[in-house]
């Protein structure tokens, strides 16, 4: 009790006190803003996502089959079964915010259909390997440096 009766007494003391900073001037005003909040983190996702897609166009075809062949399944639902896995633990190593990790294998399962990418049956596990390096790589630069690529 004794520290706020302090703070408001210092409070009232200082009240008409004009700040040792000076606030200066505005060099952007609301008026001058073109975008809503709203719109300026759609732009920003919208960017990010289309990095991601670069970074994983060169990659992807190069773990799995770019042309249907004989027992084969669509990489997308090799990766889809894992998704809940893959998240949790690319999210647990990497300490990327969960959201981040999620929209990065949303992105390689798009682009795998995108792509139209196939996976021979019984390479499952190889695809998921290098599909996992290659999110975690993905994560991490975006973690240390802002932004996806490899």
């Amino acid at each position: 009790m004794q520290k706020l009766r302090y703070v408001e007494r210092v409070t009232r003391a200082l009240a008409d006190v004009e700040p040792i900073v000076k606030t200066g001037e505005a060099d952007i005003t609301p008026e001058d803003i073109g975008v809503t909040v709203e719109q300026f983190y759609e732009q920003a996702a919208q960017e990010r996502q289309a990095r991601i897609d670069i970074a994983l166009d060169a990659h992807l075809s190069q773990i799995v089959l770019t042309r249907r062949r004989k027992e084969v399944k669509p990489a997308a639902d090799i990766v889809n079964r894992h998704r809940p896995e893959l998240v949790e633990k690319i999210t647990y190593w990497t300490d990327v915010p969960r959201a981040i990790v999620r929209g990065l294998i949303d992105s390689i399962c798009r682009t795998c259909e995108r792509m139209k990418l196939w996976g021979e049956r019984g390479e499952e596990a190889r695809y998921l390997v290098e599909v996992t390096a290659l999110a975690t790589t993905l994560a991490m630069n975006f973690l240390t440096r802002g932004r996806f690529e490899t």
